[in-house]
């Protein structure tokens, strides 16, 4: 019996110590890197500092241009634009794209992740970039978020808004192996990091024609405090449903167009009637064989589409 008692506070012993000893390993293997002056230096383009830490951003055009913003979703960086953004430049518009906190070369800082976070940094990057008014905003993904919480906030500064796979309509609430601190935490490591670049291929119509996005994902989840940042947007951004400010935003003097991705397993096209509703909006675009990221899979025609609306 004893013997079995020493075995058993052995054992116990040993998997107390192992066990954080190993979480904190495959933490490090799993983003090893830090965004210091250092690495920015090495990455290149362009940074500026604003209350929460440093933002990477590209701008392209004349300040004499009218303004089109680019905002990424949860997921993914600026790099969801690159099929998009200098196409658009090219067609007669001054183009700014940027990494939201937490994503792509942006800063993770430690904070909450909470909506007005990002608000506050668009907001922030606008009024550094000296952006004239009037602004033109395409939203990807939960980008849809930030652009509806600014547009309500400064309807003045805003003429139209391009929703492109919005994800701004949720409901319940997030798992409790989201806003567990420690269980969400192993989960985060052992599970949802390990399958996170998979499920975002599997989002697109046809992953193996995008196989370069794999790549540009898997660089931006390296940096020290992504998955503490997609982990508290998810709890404390992706938790609220916007369905109020939509239908607040829909009687707003701006101009709404929406694109869907036929094909989207997060936000499928059942949801654009929806949207329409709340936005008061007639022009809907379902694009087909594109899944949650139509603009990348489907440039052409979503390209089409936005520079239509743009020079109207």
């Amino acid at each position: 019996m004893k013997r079995l008692l020493k075995f058993i506070s052995i054992s116990f012993l040993t998997f107390i110590i192992l066990v954080p000893l190993i979480f904190l390993v495959v933490d490090y293997l799993q983003e090893p890197l830090v965004l210091n002056d250092e690495e920015r230096a090495k990455i290149g383009g362009s940074f500026i500092k604003l209350k929460k830490g440093y933002t990477y951003f590209e701008d392209k055009g004349s300040d004499s241009l009218k303004t089109v913003i680019f905002i990424h979703g949860a997921g993914s960086g600026s790099y969801a634009w690159n099929k998009n953004f200098d196409s658009i430049h090219k067609g007669g518009f001054r183009t700014i794209r940027y990494d939201l906190y937490g994503r792509g070369f942006s800063d993770r800082p430690f904070e909450t992740y909470e909506l007005s976070s990002f608000t506050n940094q668009l907001t922030e990057l606008i009024d550094s970039l000296k952006c004239k008014k009037p602004l033109y905003i395409i939203a990807l993904s939960m980008g849809a978020m930030v652009a509806i919480d600014y547009s309500l906030k400064h309807a003045d500064k805003v003429e139209k808004l391009i929703f492109v796979d919005p994800a701004a309509i949720f409901y319940g609430k997030p798992p409790f192996y989201v806003t567990s601190p420690i269980i969400s935490d192993v989960l985060f490591t052992f599970y949802w990091r390990p399958n996170a670049i998979q499920k975002q291929m599997n989002e697109f119509y046809d992953p193996n024609k995008v196989s370069e996005y794999r790549d540009l994902s898997e660089k931006q989840m390296q940096y020290q405090g992504f998955k503490r940042a997609v982990k508290k947007t998810w709890s404390n951004t992706m938790s609220r449903s916007m369905e109020t400010q939509l239908i607040q935003l829909g009687e707003e003097n701006i101009d709404k167009v929406l694109i869907f991705g036929e094909n989207d397993p997060l936000v499928p096209p059942a949801m654009a009637e929806k949207y329409a509703t709340f936005l008061k909006t007639n022009e809907t675009h379902i694009i087909k064989k594109a899944g949650h990221l139509s603009c990348y899979e489907q440039p052409i025609l979503v390209n089409k589409i936005i520079l239509t609306s743009l020079r109207r």
